[in-house]
């Protein structure tokens, strides 16, 4: 048995069965996990919502041959909901994207401390700057740019030259999903569509 303490980013959550909850983690040192928190769903534990997705928790799991545990946590830091929807939709996005593209137990750790660093851009940046469809367009697209990057899977030949910064989301989008075969679709995180 091996117990592995590190920081996670939480990409998803899923409730399994009645009182447990089936967590994946993006770690720093391990990369994405998947872990069980037993009794999570009925714990007394004040910290339960520090398992939301978009959150940074530090972690303790038990790893036990293939099987993981998810035997402690704590909330390092999350977004303010209470602020801004245009932040909560762009980390919704990032924890999507991740989810889907991320391979699990391997390490990415200069992709972590990215993740980190535009969590941080995210939180200091203007509400009002956020509530427009066109920044959010942008730093989507960037975004992509960058994990394709990161990946070793951008090639300039492959995209055509557009102005339109939504179609280049889109263009970015469908390079991923048909590379990884998965189905990404900013619309499922984005959803509006009124701006002032």
């Amino acid at each position: 048995m091996e117990l592995l303490k590190d920081n996670a980013l939480v990409l998803s959550r899923k409730y399994y069965n009645e009182s447990n909850i089936l967590v994946t983690l993006f770690t720093k040192t391990y990369g994405k996990i998947s872990c069980i928190s037993y009794r999570g769903r009925v714990s007394k534990k004040k910290e339960l919502y520090a398992l939301t997705p978009t959150s940074y928790i530090y972690t303790e799991i038990e790893k036990n041959g293939s099987k993981t545990s998810l035997v402690d946590y704590r909330l390092l830091k999350n977004v303010d909901t209470s602020k801004s929807i245009g932040k909560v939709e762009l980390c919704l996005y990032i924890v999507y994207v991740l989810d889907k593209i991320l391979e699990y137990n391997q390490e990415e750790k200069e992709l972590y401390e990215r993740i980190e660093k535009i969590y941080d851009y995210i939180e200091e940046v203007d509400e009002k700057k956020v509530e427009s469809l066109e920044y959010v367009y942008k730093f989507i697209s960037r975004f992509l740019k960058r994990i394709l990057i990161d990946l070793g899977i951008y090639f300039e030949g492959n995209f055509k030259e557009t102005r339109n910064i939504e179609d280049k989301v889109c263009e970015y989008e469908g390079y991923i999903n048909t590379y990884f075969n998965i189905d990404l679709d900013y619309r499922k995180i984005i959803t509006r569509r009124v701006y002032k």
